[in-house]
Parts: C-alpha cells; structure tokens; sequence
C-alpha cells in the first residue's frame, strides 16, 4: 500500500519493496511526478539515488529492480554502488595530478579530457564504457582535429596517451574494476618537411627584406624572428628549449682548427632533459649579436644574464613566432616542400638534421646534440644520403672546456 507523507510544500508519495532496500519515492505537486529510486544494497554503505525517467509506477518498479541487482552482483565482486560519471572523474583525476609538482604534460593531458573526453562522453559512467565505445571515440577524436581537420598520427598517439593514462588512474584508484586496454596505432614514418638547399636559400635572402618594415612594433618582431631562424635552422634546439633560452645559457669553446672561430654553444632544457648543443657553425654568433644589440638600445645597458633572449621590450618571453613565421614563408614563396607538405617552425629543426646528414655527420653525434635517438633520425631523415663515417670514427680532437669562469655576454661583443 502507498505512504503517503505532507511535506513543506506539497505531498511526498513513496513505495518501499524488498524489506526496505528499494525504495520509490515522488512529489506529487511537481507538473511531471516522475518516480526516484534509492537503493540500499546489502555489504555496502550509503545509498544509491537514480531517477527513473519515469511516471509509470511499474516501469519504476522495474527500473529500480534491475538497478538493485546490478548494484548487488557489482558490490559482490568488490565495487562500490556510489558511481562517477566521465566528467566527475576526471576533476578527481585532475586533484590528484595537483598533489604533486604540476609537470607541463599534466596540463596536456587535463586539457584535452575536458576538450575532447568530457563533450564526447558527457554523463556516462566510466564503469559502463566496453571497448567498442573507446574505439568509437578514438575514431570520432582521429577525423575531428582543430578546424575539423584529420588529427596527425604523432597527435593522435600522444593523446591516447593521456586517455590510458586516466583509465589507469580509474582502475588504480578502485573506480572501475577492470582496466580498459588501449592499443596505439604504429607510427607513420613520414619524411618532416624542411627546407631543400633551393628553397633555403630564397628563405634566407629574403629576411632581411620582410624584417623591414615602417612600423616600428612590427619591425622590432620582424628583426628577432630574423635571428630566431638562424639560431634554429644552425643549432636544431627545439622551439620551446629556443623559448626558454637565456644569456647565461650561451658561451664559447675554442676551435679544433687553430685558425677557426669558437664554436657556440649552448645549454638548453628540453623534453630529454638538459644538454649541450654545439652550433653547425661559428656564424651564429651574428644572431646573437644582433639581438644583443637591439636589446642594449632599448634597455641602456647591457642585459642580465639570466633574461631571456628571444624577448618583448619588457623583457617577458616570446611565447610564439608561428604567426609571423608563416607570413615570412609565404612572402617567400616556401610555404610548401616538394611533396606538397606545409612547413612550420619545426621544419627548421628538420632541416638542421637534413642538412647536417647530408654533410656526413655521424648519426650518433647529430642524435646527441639534437636531443633524439639515432632510431628516429634513421626512421624520419632516412632519405638523406649519408657518406662513410669513417672520418668521424677516426679523428681525434684536443680536449676543450667551456670557460664558465668568463663573464656573460663579454665574449659576444668581441672582435672575431
């Protein structure tokens, strides 16, 4: 029979069954009564509330049963009656990231669970996911990149990345009982775009015409892109080790030819940690020159050491020259390599390495200085021809030792 309970503001209608473990429950002054079910289940603590979505009382009964067994055989096998949704989780996940030192990578990761997981899987429960709805998302996630362009299978296999990463933490933490397997797909290994020594040399002749310019903003962006190219296409540093790199981080070492220049070097902080990058060639000193002289008429003096050097007036760091990379590229005519690939500012890191191996580089040096493995030189610029290494193996070179001892910036405004 119905017990029926008054309430502050209208009639609370309820059923119980099963000794009291279902219990249906609705307001009867709501436009849409529809029936509530809690669940009390047997070895676990607390309540279970769902909606049934319904205002057929049997429907209810029947909806609330099926919940009460689920619930029963899920706590039999060691769960918990108390489910979080894709989204709930993932700011649990995101709290958990947080006690520890936030790395650069967490930050990916959480961006794209809510950019992408939350909107795709919004309202369902981790638990319930079969791998036929990964997969599904996986193929959704593969064709809608930005623009609703085909996502890029280094992208791609990133992110599956940060989605087993989540799914681990799920099965780790006791939220599902069973881990989802995610299976990468096999890296596509695809020549990078650069520039051939054609196209290169359009590029370079063409700097200093786009760097001039009548606004005075503009011109100023415009000259340090000018050195920015040729610090990367000389020294194959990667854009965010170019980005973080400060005065203190470049110095000198003398040359194995007695009437050579000092060789550059720098230390940088990538992905693979700390290094040192030897310059292709002492010419790169001019970059640094000129940037080092616009730094020293906007500021009256010299700057500190540990400013950064690809910089704004103010002295905060360039976070990109994507945007006017692209415009200079285009100006240029090189948008495009031959195979009809679009260049960015990674191409002048690969052209850096196709350059270098075209001269006969040893595999291992150029893999060390770039902060890579001979596997992906050999996988991604196997089209450059390589001569005999023999030269390389064989030559020795007088030990030489960076002088740390000397002043930062001092050796730069020297003559040589």
């Amino acid at each position: 029979m119905p017990r029926d309970h008054e309430t502050q503001s209208g009639k609370l209608e309820s059923r119980t069954f099963n000794d009291g473990r279902i219990h249906l429950f609705r307001r009867l002054d709501y436009k849409k009564p529809i029936w509530q079910a809690r669940v009390k289940v047997p070895g676990s603590t607390g309540y279970a509330f769902k909606s049934t979505k319904t205002v057929d009382e049997y429907a209810a009964y029947k909806f609330a049963d099926d919940l009460y067994n689920y619930l029963l055989v899920k706590v039999m096998n060691g769960g918990s009656i108390r489910e979080k949704d894709f989204e709930r989780l993932v700011d649990d996940y995101e709290r958990e990231l947080k006690t520890n030192p936030l790395r650069k990578h967490d930050e990916y990761k959480i961006n794209f669970l809510r950019v992408y997981g939350i909107p795709y899987f919004k309202g369902r429960q981790v638990t319930g996911l079969k791998q036929r709805d990964i997969h599904e998302f996986l193929q959704w996630r593969s064709k809608n990149g930005r623009k609703k362009l085909s996502v890029s299978t280094n992208t791609f296999r990133c992110e599956l990345s940060y989605l087993k990463g989540f799914f681990d933490w799920c099965f780790d933490s006791g939220n599902i009982n069973t881990p989802i397997r995610i299976k990468k797909p096999p890296l596509k290994k695809n020549r990078r775009p650069h520039f051939n020594k054609t196209d290169w040399d359009k590029l370079v002749q063409h700097l200093p015409v786009f760097a001039e310019h009548e606004n005075p903003i503009i011109r100023r962006d415009r000259f340090m892109l000018w050195s920015y190219v040729g610090v990367l296409a000389d020294t194959g540093i990667r854009v965010g080790e170019a980005r973080n790199l400060r005065w203190r981080d470049i110095s000198q070492v003398p040359s194995n030819d007695p009437m050579g220049m000092p060789n550059i070097i720098l230390m940088v902080k990538g992905k693979t940690g700390p290094r040192e990058v030897v310059a292709c060639t002492p010419q790169v000193r001019e970059h640094f020159r000129r940037i080092l002289y616009v730094r020293n008429t906007e500021l009256k003096r010299s700057p500190e050491s540990d400013s950064h050097v690809f910089c704004h007036r103010d002295g905060k760091p360039i976070g990109s020259f994507k945007r006017s990379f692209h415009t200079l590229i285009v100006e240029a005519e090189v948008e495009k390599d031959t195979h009809g690939q679009r260049r960015t500012l990674y191409s002048l890191r690969h052209t850096y390495a196709t350059f270098r191996l075209q001269e006969g580089v040893h595999h291992f040096l150029l893999a060390r200085n770039m902060g890579t493995s001979i596997a992906m030189l050999e996988d991604f610029y196997g089209h450059t021809s390589n001569v005999d290494a023999a030269d390389e193996l064989t030559k020795s070179k007088p030990e030489s030792k960076i002088d740390f001892q000397q002043k930062p910036l001092d050796w730069l405004t020297m003559v040589g």
